[in-house]
């Protein structure tokens, strides 16, 4: 099914989570011509420097062939089933219409 999908959104809480917990099936989906977007809700800033977290995840995502990389201001370990954090994930939704997230 996701590799139908040409437009996708992964979404992630922290930085190295879409790596970490699907980084095989974005490589494929890459590898296969499809325009992903990672969402990342927060900076992880409660298990190391934010700024060095973000820009590991952003270089290996960018290795499994991901298009755009775009990281939220939530706090870390406090990202609340809330009408902020929908509002934000919609915007992607909104913007790039994709197919599978």
């Amino acid at each position: 099914m996701v590799l139908r999908s040409d437009v996708i959104i992964a979404v992630g809480a922290h930085p190295d989570d879409i790596e970490l917990g699907c980084g095989g099936t974005v490589r494929a989906a890459a590898k296969a011509g499809k325009n992903i977007i990672a969402v990342i809700m927060t900076k992880g800033e409660q298990s190391a420097n934010p700024e060095i977290r973000c820009r590991e995840s952003t270089k290996a995502l960018q290795k499994l062939g991901v298009a755009e990389v775009h990281f939220g201001d939530f706090p870390d370990t406090e990202v609340l089933n809330s009408h902020k954090a929908v509002s934000f994930l919609e915007a992607f939704y909104d913007k790039q219409k994709p197919e599978t997230i």
